[in-house]
């Protein structure tokens, strides 16, 4: 059977004007919607449209007994996200367990773990490009794009610093930069300075440092440290389709773009920079990996006709992209099904149901099928 859902966009003040309401409505409003939640986290504000009145989500898979695990989003980033951390199943128990006994409120801005689960998370692009930072490089790297700097005419005295500081640890630079240290203002100033200059300006050319990315991040929050993060890690730069995997420890931010995004159903987040919001340096050093990698973990999908199905990359959930005309096997697997383009149709046991463009729904308890026509564009997301 095919439920009807309905979210409450939240209007965080890095999201994208009429993101949500335009994808849902076509019509945009004029506020910064920056998500949409789907799934049975008791903060999601989705409601299940049912044959005995509207419902609240959660509640409603409780009460049905209905398994489905996961908590699924629609992100729209104008401005950067924090840089931040996610923890694993033990870390995620034990912050809870810590900040009630510290008597810390759930509604409290300094509260970092709202529920006990850990956050794993897939983001996959669906505006032609989608920014993130990601992950730490390796050490010659480092090196390779402070020596791109000089060469562009960067500060001399910020380079003498940031080499200084880089030639030791991932975790020395990232306990630097997040110090408060009066040091701090030279290489930020300089690199703001450097993001500003325009493009192909003589001297000021640059290959392994990404400007409009440095922009990005100095624009929205000037004087921010956390700028300098841009120096040591990957540059994720996701083309429609394309997919991001985040384990719990992996430091990293969104940077602009409109994705879907599937995790467990979990809300904590620790913050360390580019953010107003609460930050915790020792909390985030403790859940944070400082290794570095060569590349970030992109999640290749497998085709198959005109269906993407990302699975098998570490997490107990799928997500089937189905493109243009396809017909589709609906198990009884709880599924969330989300029409980017319509229109679609949903079939099974002598019911039939048409979707069309910004369409949300939950699919549960028998098998059927989906058809979708040319031009149509469907995700199903489920757990495995």
């Amino acid at each position: 059977m095919f439920f009807p859902l309905e979210a409450v966009a939240k209007n965080y003040d890095w999201g994208t004007p009429g993101a949500m309401s335009a994808f849902v409505t076509g019509v945009p409003s004029e506020l910064p919607e920056a998500e949409l939640w789907f799934g049975a986290h008791p903060s999601s504000q989705c409601t299940v449209l049912t044959d005995h009145g509207d419902k609240d989500f959660p509640s409603w898979l409780n009460n049905e007994a209905l398994n489905f695990s996961l908590l699924v989003k629609l992100l729209a980033a104008s401005q950067p996200l924090s840089i931040q951390v996610h923890p694993d199943s033990h870390q995620a128990r034990e912050g809870f367990e810590q900040e009630d006994r510290l008597e810390v409120d759930l509604s409290d801005p300094r509260r970092m773990y709202q529920d006990t689960s850990p956050k794993p998370e897939l983001i996959v692009a669906l505006s032609d490009e989608f920014h993130a930072l990601w992950g730490f490089v390796p050490t010659a790297l480092i090196q390779a794009r402070l020596n791109d700097l000089e060469t562009s005419g960067f500060s001399a005295h910020a380079l003498e610093i940031l080499r200084e500081r880089a030639s030791q640890s991932i975790e020395h630079f990232v306990r630097w930069a997040l110090s408060g240290d009066e040091s701090l203002s030279v290489p930020v100033s300089a690199l703001e300075s450097w993001a500003r200059t325009p493009r192909g300006a003589s001297g000021m050319v640059s290959s392994l440092m990404n400007q409009g990315l440095v922009g990005k991040l100095a624009g929205a929050h000037p004087g921010d440290p956390g700028i300098l993060f841009s120096l040591v890690m990957h540059y994720v730069e996701l083309k429609r389709g394309e997919a991001l995997f985040v384990r719990p420890g992996e430091v990293h931010a969104y940077v602009e773009g409109f994705g879907l995004e599937v995790m467990l159903p979990s809300d904590n987040v620790v913050r360390a920079g580019l953010t107003a919001k609460h930050k915790d340096l020792s909390a985030f050093l403790g859940l944070a990996r400082m290794s570095s990698a060569e590349l970030p973990p992109l999640v290749e999908p497998l085709k198959l006709g005109n269906t993407s199905t990302y699975a098998n990359f570490g997490a107990p959930w799928e997500v089937i992209g189905v493109y243009d005309q396809a017909e589709v096997p609906l198990e009884e697997t709880s599924t969330v099904v989300i029409v980017e383009s319509g229109p679609a149709t949903l079939s099974g046991q002598g019911t039939q149901r048409t979707l069309d463009r910004g369409n949300v729904g939950f699919w549960a308890r028998e098998s059927g099928v989906l058809h979708t026509t040319a031009g149509s564009r469907v995700w199903l997301i489920r757990p495995v």
